[in-house]
């Protein structure tokens, strides 16, 4: 594979708009992309099938498709005071299905989707919430029996990312405004577990105690071997612990790894795919950066090979077609890697 271009959409327009957007494989075969306040659907060549306009003037940063096929998405929530606000559309013409369901705080992260028998649900943080969403007959309402806070008093604390489900559980980690969005915060990330019967029986997690971190992504929970995997972006840190039970985690190991990228796990052999990155802060280099392959257990190494890029930054690892993966960075370039 060479990597070259096959097929290529015409320019989409973004309203203006530039943010990392998000692109699905839907079941009918085609693709569907938001990007700034645009959503499109391209068909297996990349041509335009549908445009739709979203209702924020502002980019979009999160998109799945729900179980009956419809597309729900959100806008990035980087401006205090402009609330979320999430919009279903049919995967045909990209019509809006009723009006978009309003937060009422901005909820910066990506967004989880959890389908169970009690019912289909969603899962998003604000600055300090979070908030559980009940999709039902192609409506979104807010569940008013589920709402948890991960507000810790008196810490100079910053929004959290995406979530992650597992274990009966939301997972997630504290600390991933931007600095040119409000500042450093002064605190040190905390990972947050709150049980989906009772978000009020939160537990605490403070994996480094390290201060004036910024994160760029969340953590990754392994419901199989019942792992979380929590990182440090500024302080060089990435780590593991093993949940024992409400309030019991046990350490599992530690690395002196600097990760901007949020993590992907080949759940049958427990190979965790982690970045080091070398052009990250002041000290950052142009070097490429490395992709790591580690054993999600013992965090012993199995291999590592260049990124193509000095840091990934913010962005996602994505499963290929076998023992390979590919790699998007911050600034545009694509690289994939082999695992041997």
């Amino acid at each position: 594979m060479t990597l070259e271009t096959i097929a290529r959409s015409p320019d989409l327009p973004s309203g203006g708009h530039l943010w990392c957007g998000a692109v699905v494989v839907h079941e009918n075969t085609d693709l569907y992309v938001v990007n700034g306040r645009y959503c499109h659907r391209l068909d297996v060549d990349c041509r335009l099938v549908a445009e739709r306009r979203l209702p924020v003037d502002g980019p979009y940063n999160g998109l799945l498709i729900l179980s009956d096929g419809n597309l729900v998405m959100k806008n990035l929530g980087h401006v205090p005071g402009v609330p979320c606000r999430f919009s279903i559309l049919e995967p045909e013409r990209l019509e809006p299905i009723g009006p978009p369901l309003i937060l009422p705080d901005a909820c910066m992260g990506r967004f989880s989707s959890d389908r169970t028998p009690a019912g289909e649900f969603i899962y998003c943080s604000s600055a300090t919430e979070l908030y559980r969403l009940r999709y039902d007959s192609g409506k979104l309402s807010i569940d008013p029996d589920w709402r948890g806070s991960y507000a810790v008093p008196g810490a100079d604390q910053s929004d959290g990312w995406d979530t992650c489900i597992g274990s009966e559980s939301v997972w997630m980690t504290d600390m991933g405004r931007p600095p040119m969005w409000r500042g450093l915060a002064t605190a040190p990330v905390r990972g947050f577990r709150f049980p989906t019967s009772d978000a009020s029986k939160r537990d605490v997690l403070l994996p480094f105690d390290r201060p004036n971190v910024f994160n760029p992504g969340p953590p990754l929970y392994d419901p199989e071997r019942r792992i979380l995997v929590a990182f440090d972006t500024t302080n060089e840190r990435v780590g593991a612990w093993r949940y024992e039970g409400p309030g019991r985690f046990t350490p599992l190991w530690e690395r002196d790894d600097r990760s901007t990228v949020q993590m992907m796990l080949y759940a049958d052999t427990g190979e965790l795919v982690l970045e080091h990155a070398q052009g990250w802060g002041p000290g950052g280099t142009n070097e490429s950066g490395q992709v790591l392959i580690v054993d999600v257990e013992s965090g012993n190494e199995r291999g590592r090979a260049p990124s193509g890029a000095p840091m990934i930054g913010g962005m996602f690892f994505c499963p290929g077609f076998g023992r390979d993966l590919f790699v998007a960075s911050i600034n545009g370039s694509i690289a994939r890697v082999y695992i041997e």
